[in-house]
């Protein structure tokens, strides 16, 4: 077993996004189906009429993961439910730890902590509750990392904490990590605090997470140009009120670029709605700068915040996108490309995105939400569809979640202009209306003096 890594400054920049206001909300874990039957069968065997704790489920079905996480090497746990404290996870290089059986058949319970560091293969993985003590607690994911099938609707409510977390030192420009097939939600502190190095990410859901859904940027890197994050087939949703943790006000964002670096986003979804907290679908900070790409995703957004905002000096463009919902479908950047059309869209599920059925254990995204329940055009897994001339391609990770990644062409960052720190006039999309209009040109919606006749068909 590798030693437990230390590559995390004194000096975080998680103070960039200081202090705030203390508004604890439990966004909470729901059991799902596959997690409910299995605690009815453990209360069968404790007695009639009994209830069956965490601890007794843990107990009756496969004891502490403890004694399979200390073995190191490639290690397959069999199928079952362990409980977990939070500690001893550390997989070195060319290790790996992978649940057996099938997807979401290997959960563990968190009875304590949680935190730990991934240099090889993480996979096939479920947790069950919430982590809210300790602080500044994460799984640091270091470079040549794979993690595959990790399932946390419940999330970390402690300070300054989440799921994933890059390491604040210097790296190669070589570096890159990969998460795939994977669904975090409810996190106080960012899903990914992950802005060192850049990440590839493919057929994940990241939902109601406060400050952001994932992190990104290229920090760590002497050249952050030198570098680009890929995401691909993704679900970035705010639909529920999340939790804070005491150290920041709740501003629920899906994806920011944090720190200077390439972005490119393909094929996927951005949910917003109205609820207390929710931020921007996408921020590209002030204090960064780069280029932005963004192909062929969809944005449904029922707030006033624009769809795209930020103040970095980033080339953006943006093709074949899609836009829904009545809020606000600006962007606070001038673009290249073809830009918008508006139409409705059926989002797949979280199990659908990332082949895991536990993802749609997550409270606030799925079934009878729209718009997973709305009545539109559905784009299905692994297939291609065109309508009003925009082609799109949509790759799930499917039952298997082998994580297929998606297939996107057209990956250019384009000629878009840069823009300073003061902003340009915002980008807007056309009002809604019959059919769908694209936008190709610079415009301002009907309250910033818009006339109907300015959009494009």
């Amino acid at each position: 077993m590798a030693k437990r890594h230390n590559d995390e400054s004194g000096a975080s920049n998680q103070s960039r996004d200081g202090p705030g206001e203390t508004n604890q909300s439990r966004g909470g874990s729901k059991r799902g189906r596959r997690t409910f039957l299995k605690t009815v069968g453990v209360a069968a065997a404790v007695g009639a009429g009994a209830f069956a704790t965490g601890a007794q489920v843990a107990s009756a079905a496969s004891g502490s993961v403890s004694s399979y996480l200390s073995k190191g090497g490639n290690v397959t746990i069999p199928a079952g439910t362990y409980s977990w404290d939070g500690s001893g996870l550390d997989i070195s290089s060319g290790d790996s730890v992978v649940g057996g059986g099938k997807n979401g058949d290997v959960i563990w319970n968190l009875t304590g902590g949680y935190g730990g560091d991934n240099s090889g293969t993480l996979k096939n993985v479920t947790l069950n509750g919430s982590n809210k003590s300790g602080s500044h607690v994460e799984i640091n994911l270091h470079p040549g990392s794979l993690t595959d099938g990790f399932i946390w609707p419940a999330g970390t409510h402690s300070s300054r904490s989440r799921a994933f977390k890059s390491p604040e030192t210097s790296y190669s420009s070589s570096a890159m990590a990969t998460v795939q097939n994977t669904a975090v939600a409810y996190c106080s502190n960012n899903t990914g605090y992950c802005d060192y190095y850049p990440f590839t990410l493919k057929n994940c859901v990241f939902a109601n997470n406060n400050i952001s859904g994932w992190r990104s940027g290229h920090a760590g890197l002497s050249d952050p140009m030198s570098a680009t994050t890929t995401i691909s087939n993704t679900t970035f949703a705010v639909t529920r009120k999340g939790n804070t943790d005491g150290s920041n006000s709740l501003d629920m964002r899906g994806l920011r670029m944090r720190q200077s670096g390439h972005l490119v986003v393909n094929d996927c979804y951005f949910v917003f709605k109205n609820v207390s907290g929710v931020g921007d679908p996408v921020q590209l900070h002030s204090g960064a700068s780069g280029t932005a790409t963004f192909n062929r995703c969809h944005f449904y957004n029922e707030t006033g915040n624009s769809l795209i905002t930020g103040g970095g000096s980033f080339d953006v463009t943006i093709n074949d996108c899609t836009y829904d919902g009545g809020g606000s479908h600006a962007v606070d950047f001038n673009y290249s490309g073809n830009g918008f059309t508006q139409k409705s869209l059926t989002v797949p599920l979280p199990s659908e995105v990332t082949g895991q059925p536990a993802a749609d254990d997550i409270k606030g995204v799925g079934p009878g939400e729209a718009p997973w329940g709305k009545t539109g055009s559905v784009t299905p897994a692994n297939s291609t569809t065109t309508s009003g001339g925009n082609s799109t391609t949509t790759t799930s990770g499917g039952s298997s979640g082998s994580g297929n990644s998606t297939t996107s062409g057209g990956n250019s960052t384009g000629g878009g202009s840069g823009n300073g720190s003061s902003g340009p006039s915002p980008q807007v999309a056309p009002a809604k209306g019959k059919g769908s209009k694209r936008l190709t040109k610079k415009h301002t919606n009907k309250s910033r003096g818009c006339k109907p006749g300015d959009w494009k068909k």
